[in-house]
C-alpha cells in the first residue's frame, strides 16, 4: 500500500533497474523499455515487482502499447495506487 509522500515515480524507476540489472541512472521517466533494452522477462519480473510492492494488480491492457516510456508506467501505477486508496475501507480511529 502507498505511504503518504511515498515517492511512486523513484520507487518505480528503482524497480526497473533492479529487475532488468540495469544502472539506476539511465532509468528516467523518457527513457523507453527499448531504450534501457529491458527484455521481455525482464519486464513480467518489474510488474511482479510492482504488484508485490502495492499489493495490487497491474491489468495486462494497462501496460499494452499504451505505454511508451517509464514516466507512463509511473502513471499507471500513480493511477492504480490511487484507486486502491480510494476504494480501501476508511482506518478505525485510534
Amino acid at each position: 500500500m502507498a505511504e503518504p509522500g511515498e515517492d511512486i515515480e523513484k520507487i518505480v524507476c528503482d524497480i526497473i533497474a533492479k529487475e532488468a540489472r540495469i544502472d539506476r541512472a539511465i532509468v528516467t521517466p523518457a527513457a523507453t523499455m527499448e531504450d534501457l533494452k529491458v527484455a521481455s522477462l525482464d519486464l513480467v519480473e518489474i510488474i511482479f515487482a510492482i504488484e508485490e510492492k502495492w499489493d495490487l494488480h497491474v491489468p495486462e491492457e494497462a501496460l499494452k502499447l499504451d505505454v511508451k516510456n517509464v514516466g507512463e508506467v509511473v502513471e499507471v501505477v500513480r493511477k492504480l495506487v490511487a484507486e486502491r486508496a480510494a476504494s480501501a475501507p476508511p482506518k478505525p480511529a485510534a
